[in-house]
């Protein structure tokens, strides 16, 4: 993954953070005021652009860029305490398409990647590779985002490498999966799969903070953190990859497939509207997030246009791919 600091030298941007000097938001009356770091006032010029950010009257502890050409233009607090970020656009976009990029490498890695935790998966107790490999193999499953300590420290949220014993419920070959997701929603994730189940049920016998726990070679219990998932991923797949991308990954792949059994139609929007729909009830998103961050566009354009039905009618499931994986890559390949 590129480091912020290099996209926004590709978006012509400054990087920046709200550690610097910036522009506070005080109420004043029914309204605010903005205020620059030596006390004093903006100008109605800069005011102008402070509106268009359209910064919710609700954040508190909220810093303002000084300058319109900075990556993050705006940070804050919402009303239950989570730091949330107002990016400017071209960041935005040039972060869009350097993830989208990825994708096709990703894609033509994933086989080997499913390979590697298939190995790991095999191997007897649970070690730490064995315990990551079933982190990646539920990733693969449903999607959950991974999560990291901050987010639950300061949020109270939770993801898949920060959720504890209590959070997943095994029955038999069934896992259900409850706890608070990013932005604070409840998430309930059902997961069938008799290996997978059977070795969470393992590691909840483990006692470990978190529910990912694995014994290391000198007896010791540990947990799997984010950085170790991710790490995990570049190293089986070879690339800057991260779960973020995998989700990414996930949520295209999703959407061809809806699109693909649908086929050909004549008024394709309403279609479109429903699979993003799908696909944003999977990652607990909202459908303009998932449309805008997750879908890859081509997918979109290939349905509207009626070639999509021509290439999923070229594709075939295989072990490593679905259909739908198999033919997202074959798109995306054309592209």
């Amino acid at each position: 993954m590129l480091d912020p600091s290099v996209m926004a030298d590709m978006a012509d941007l400054r990087y920046v953070s709200d550690e610097e000097p910036g522009i506070n938001r005080q109420r004043k009356g029914r309204g605010f005021s903005y205020v620059r770091h030596d006390g004093s006032v903006v100008p109605p010029k800069v005011r102008a652009r402070i509106k268009s950010l359209a910064v919710p009257p609700a954040w508190e502890q909220v810093w303002i860029c000084t300058d319109p050409q900075g990556h993050i233009q705006a940070t804050g607090r919402d009303e239950a305490g989570r730091k949330q970020y107002r990016y400017h656009p071209e960041w935005e976009r040039v972060r869009d398409e350097v993830k989208f990029d990825r994708m096709v490498l990703f894609g033509r890695r994933l086989p080997h990647l499913r390979k590697h935790v298939e190995t790991d998966l095999n191997q007897r107790g649970l070690p730490r590779s064995r315990v990551l490999a079933l982190g990646v193999a539920v990733l693969d499953q449903t999607l959950i985002r991974v999560g990291n300590d901050r987010y639950t420290r300061e949020n109270g949220s939770f993801g898949l490498t920060t959720i504890t014993n209590a959070h997943a419920d095994v029955t038999g070959h069934e896992v259900q999966f409850n706890f608070i997701a990013k932005g604070g929603a409840p998430s309930e994730v059902a997961l069938s799969d008799k290996r997978l189940a059977n070795l969470i049920a393992q590691c909840q016998e483990l006692g470990g903070q978190s529910l990912f726990t694995y014994r290391d070679s000198e007896g010791e219990v540990g947990s799997v953190r984010s950085e170790h998932l991710n790490s995990y991923l570049r190293t089986a797949t070879g690339l800057e990859v991260s779960a973020k991308d995998f989700r990414t990954w996930g949520a295209s792949a999703l959407f061809t497939d809806r699109l693909g059994h649908i086929g050909l139609v004549e008024q394709p929007e309403s279609e479109l509207l429903g699979a993003i729909d799908q696909v944003a009830e999977v990652l607990g998103n909202t459908r303009a997030v998932a449309r805008s961050s997750y879908v890859h566009p081509a997918v979109s354009e290939a349905f509207t246009s009626g070639s999509l039905d021509q290439i999923w009618h070229g594709s075939r499931a295989g072990r490593w791919l679905s259909r739908g994986e198999s033919t997202l890559l074959k798109l995306l390949e054309q592209n």
